[in-house]
Parts: C-alpha cells; sequence; structure tokens
C-alpha cells in the first residue's frame, strides 16, 4: 500500500492540474472547482450530513482547497482501493483519471489492462494483478487508453474540441514526468 505522503502529494498535483473554479456552458460536468463537480459535492455533503443535499453552484464556487483533497483522499483513493496500486507513476494516473472521467471508468481501464473481469471495482482479483503485473507497462497502455478516450469524446460530441489540446496534454504529461 502507498504512504499518507505520496497520497497527499498526489492529491496536490490533481489541485494543481485542475485549477480554480469553472462553468464553461460547453462542459458538462457543469460548475466546478478543484475537479469536484456539484454533482460530486452533493453527493459528498449527502454523505456527511446523512440526507440528501444538493449543492448550489454558490456551494462549489465555495470550496476550500482542503474540502477538495479531503474529498479525493476518501472518494477517489481510499474508498477505491487505489491505495493498493503498488507503482506511484501508475496510482497517480489511475487516480488522476478518477478525477477526470469517473472512478468507475477508470478502474474498469485498469482491469481491462490487467486481464480482470471489468466491474470498476477493485477487489482481491485486481490487487493480486497487480502485485505480479509489469506496472511500467500497464501504466503506458493506461496512457495509450486515456488518450483514446479523448479522442473518442470528440468523435462523439464534436463541441468537446475546444477541451481535447487540453485534455492530450493532460494525458500525455504523465508519460513526460
Amino acid at each position: 500500500m502507498l504512504e499518507k505522503a505520496d497520497m497527499i502529494a498526489v492529491t496536490q498535483k490533481i489541485l494543481a492540474r485542475e485549477g480554480g473554479f469553472v462553468n464553461d456552458p460547453v462542459d458538462k460536468g457543469g460548475p466546478t472547482k478543484f475537479g469536484i463537480t456539484q454533482a460530486t459535492l452533493s453527493s459528498w455533503l449527502s454523505n456527511l450530513h446523512g440526507e440528501p443535499v444538493y449543492a448550489t453552484t454558490e456551494d462549489v464556487k465555495n470550496l476550500t482547497v482542503e474540502g477538495a483533497a479531503e474529498i479525493y483522499v476518501v472518494d477517489y483513493i481510499l474508498k477505491q482501493h487505489y491505495d493498493y496500486i503498488p507503482n506511484l507513476k501508475l496510482f497517480e494516473v489511475v487516480v488522476d483519471s478518477a478525477v477526470n472521467h469517473g472512478p468507475r471508468r477508470a478502474t474498469k481501464w485498469l482491469q481491462a489492462i490487467l486481464g480482470v473481469s471489468p466491474d470498476g471495482v477493485i477487489g482481491g482479483e485486481t490487487k493480486n494483478k497487480l502485485m505480479s503485473a509489469n506496472l511500467e507497462d500497464v501504466f503506458k497502455k493506461y496512457c495509450a487508453q486515456r488518450i483514446k478516450f479523448y479522442i473518442e469524446i470528440v468523435i462523439q460530441a464534436p463541441t468537446q474540441i475546444k477541451f481535447l489540446r487540453g485534455w492530450i496534454n493532460r494525458a500525455t504529461s504523465f508519460l513526460e514526468a
């Protein structure tokens, strides 16, 4: 398992990549701050309060860096069992993908590359494969899958092309690191 310091360092990198508040009408994610969408914040707040809470655009605007970091660690790392990924580069790109594309999709990509039936949940079989796989190869295949996915988004929704350069830069930055 990865150390808490590694989780915090990766979280800080994602926060820097995601930046501040955005509410671009072309972006299907809606109001977002630090990569936390209105829907994600609503889910987080609902879990905290034990009842449905619907975050407003103002709630998203008021999200703190600390609040976003806590959501990343709890919902995007620990809840997904990504802390069992024994390679820091692979861990970072999977967590970043979970923030950008959703944890279920990010996990399914990892499982498919590992040759595990992709159910979107990291369990014993996925953990065992992670321990025996060539993680450098898995990392490269994962990055390639992510780039293909961005291209598919634009093919299916041409209005999203305005984001393609940034998405590709984000994906390739992991290969350059």
